[in-house]
């Protein structure tokens, strides 16, 4: 049997929930999610990342990348 391996996420919309501050962080508001019906993506699309949430705006969380 062939199995293909994907991961559900969760969407935040790439207008109004993404931006990037002065010092280059890219920071996500968990409050403005997107495509609730395609959650899915393949592992190979997948990379690794955490949020730290903003100090000055709880509302916005910075995305790290972990190191490769």
């Amino acid at each position: 049997m062939f199995r293909i391996p994907i991961f559900k996420c969760d969407w935040v919309d790439n207008k109004n929930g993404i931006r990037v501050d002065d010092l280059g962080f890219t920071l996500v508001d968990f409050s403005k999610m997107a495509h609730k019906s395609d959650p899915f993506i393949l592992a190979s699309q997948a990379k690794q990342v955490f949020y730290v949430q903003d100090e000055l705006d709880p509302r916005w969380s910075a995305v790290l990348s972990t190191p490769q």
